[in-house]
């Protein structure tokens, strides 16, 4: 969301789910806290990766913080 490279390098060697999300959508919302407590659970193990689509970056931001999933870790 930052327009940041990303360096998808840093996924080798573990399973990564990549969950696709809109700000828009009431399905994405409402997956959102499992999302975000599955990664949590499996930290260090399993990389998650959010996929933001299909909006205007303070839409997408406002999701970020409504639904507490900026708390991804990136790997590294």
């Amino acid at each position: 969301m930052d327009g940041d490279p990303y360096d998808a390098s840093a996924l080798a060697g573990r399973p990564t789910v990549a969950w696709f999300w809109a700000p828009w959508c009431v399905i994405c919302r409402g997956e959102a806290p499992d999302v975000a407590a599955v990664a949590a659970r499996y930290a260090g193990q399993v990389n998650f990766v959010g996929v933001a689509g299909l909006g205007a970056n303070d839409e997408m931001r406002k999701f970020v913080t409504d639904t507490d999933v900026g708390a991804f870790t990136p790997p590294g």
